[in-house]
């Protein structure tokens, strides 16, 4: 998405005070055998415009057409060791993606570096007779003060003014891709790359940013 678009999204999302939106950020990775792996992944672009970053939850998908059955184990930590998300069983045969376990939402904004980044640790179980790549995906809810502030090859999943996930940590919002992490708000798009853009996305912001609250 272009700078332009990302403020025009600002622009009829706004209500005063900071900006909601959803948004995905991924980060590859290529899994064999059992081991742990860092994993850097840039959530916002400018931390002092940013008042807030929640994980919503984390999608997991193979890129190579293949299924997730070879992952045994499969789970993210922090730095300090904090259990992030894990998957709950080992994915049956012909499983491409799914959403692992998480306590969200989780305030990760104290969690980032000083140029937006998150750092965690992947901790797999794998078949060891071939690598595999995957891709994970962080769901997130940010809070910003401008457009300036959000990462450049995020995915905007829509506005999120009328959601106070950021204002009080209580449960999870229902999860609206149960069924299939690839048809939900945009996270399985496998469009290469660290750039999930997607020609669905100016009608999915057309769906979702509804205009400023009344």
């Amino acid at each position: 998405m272009t700078r332009p678009a990302l403020a025009a999204l600002f622009l009829v999302a706004a209500c005063g005070g900071s900006n909601k939106v959803n948004y995905t950020v991924s980060s590859d990775l290529v899994a064999q055998g059992t081991a742990s792996a860092p994993i850097t992944a840039r959530l916002v672009h400018d931390l002092s415009l940013t008042r807030g970053v929640a994980l919503r939850r984390v999608d997991l998908k193979a890129l190579d057409g293949g299924d997730l059955s070879f992952l045994q184990t499969f789970e993210l930590r922090t730095q300090d060791n904090q259990l992030l998300a894990s998957l709950a069983s080992p994915p049956a045969a012909g499983v491409t993606a799914v959403s692992l376990d998480s306590a969200t939402p989780v305030d990760l904004l104290p969690r980032l570096s000083g140029d937006g980044s998150l750092a965690v640790t992947a901790l797999y179980t794998a078949d060891a007779s071939a690598a595999r790549p995957l891709r994970i995906f962080f769901k997130l809810r940010g809070a910003f003060d401008g457009p300036a502030a959000f990462p450049a090859f995020a995915l905007i999943d829509g506005s999120a003014d009328d959601d106070d996930t950021l204002d009080d940590p209580g449960p999870p919002p229902p999860d609206d891709g149960s069924g299939d992490p690839g048809d939900d708000d945009g996270g399985g798009d496998d469009s290469g790359g660290g750039d999930l853009k997607s020609p669905r996305h100016p009608k999915k912001l057309a769906q979702k940013a509804t205009g400023p609250k009344r």
